[in-house]
């Protein structure tokens, strides 16, 4: 194994072998390297990022990965700033539908059903927009996570997609479904994965590795 030093941006990098050096851009900066002080070390001695010749592009995997209690109190941080907004809409949206299916003749029963329905489709939709987007963005947090100094990566240690984003948030569904078991799984498994995290390969970890 060869590890060394970006020249720009001093992230530690390590590589299998002279080829995966050839190749090599920075991860963190992307900056082309001019490789000093290469050091040879024992497989088992190195924490830092492992490259190959044909995977040179990603970023390292996480060093502190964020613990149940942390990403908890992240959930209910959003769960608090979702209540208001989503309150609100729910509200506006049920008093327009009981407007219109009242000027129909709709019956209260109707109005009731159609209200619910209505509200929770909103609930969902919001929900799905927020961690979605605020995920798969720069800042690749929720603003609980930010408060808490997490973020949200893939198996490459890169930022999600949008399409990966909503695909994590549907599996939540799974973590859910199985009495919250899959939330708690958190607590438990090595890096602190939920369920919904193993299913599509992500991992919750502090905002700042070092």
């Amino acid at each position: 194994m060869i590890e060394f030093q970006c020249t720009s941006c001093s992230q530690r990098i390590r590589a299998k072998d002279e080829h995966a050096l050839k190749a090599c851009k920075c991860p963190r900066c992307q900056a082309e390297n001019t490789i000093p002080d290469i050091q040879y070390i024992p497989e088992e001695t190195s924490q830092f990022t492992e490259l190959s010749a044909d995977d040179t592009q990603q970023s390292h995997l996480p060093v502190r990965y964020a613990g149940f209690w942390k990403r908890l109190a992240a959930l209910l941080i959003d769960s608090f700033i979702l209540a208001i907004p989503g309150g609100v809409l729910g509200a506006v949206t049920g008093a327009i539908a009981g407007m219109v299916l009242g000027a129909q003749g709709a019956s209260q029963q109707t109005i009731l059903s159609v209200c619910q329905v209505l509200g929770f489709i909103t609930g969902v939709t919001m929900r799905l927009l927020y961690f979605s987007l605020m995920e798969s963005s720069s800042r690749q947090a929720t603003l609980g996570k930010m408060v808490l100094g997490i973020i949200v990566i893939n198996k490459s240690g890169e930022r999600l997609s949008f399409g990966h984003a909503v695909v994590r948030h549907f599996a939540k569904f799974v973590s859910v479904i199985t009495l919250c078991i899959g939330y708690i799984m958190a607590a438990f498994t090595g890096r602190k994965q939920a369920l919904h995290d193993l299913i599509v390969s992500t991992y919750v970890i502090d905002k700042n590795r070092k």
